[in-house]
């Protein structure tokens, strides 16, 4: 095949191709250029994983630190309750006795 500058291109695209060589070049250009875009751009169900698995992560540590604030509020209920109950407990008895000396 003759490139030489100034040569006008075969505009003749059936003649001595078969139809299937034809789509074999297709086929072949498709695939090169899906290559270069994958090398170029990274390969999309990988991105697309990635994404999936970035999702699941964040949805875990959301969990973990759901589970974890509420073990602490219900701690601090626990620990205000009982406080509360022991001083209503010594309110009771500071009520109930008279101080020294008072009559």
């Amino acid at each position: 095949m003759d490139l030489a500058p100034g040569r006008s291109l075969n505009r003749d695209l059936v003649s001595g191709r078969s139809e299937q060589a034809a789509i074999d070049e297709i086929n072949r250009f498709v695939s090169r250029q899906h290559a270069k875009r994958v090398k170029d751009e990274g390969d999309e169900a990988t991105e697309a994983a990635w994404r999936a698995a970035e999702r699941r992560e964040e949805a875990r540590r959301q969990r973990e630190w759901h589970a974890g604030r509420l073990a602490v509020c219900e701690h601090l209920v626990d620990v205000y309750t009982k406080l509360a109950s022991e001083h209503a407990a010594e309110a009771r008895k500071l009520r109930t006795r008279q101080p020294e000396g008072a009559a």
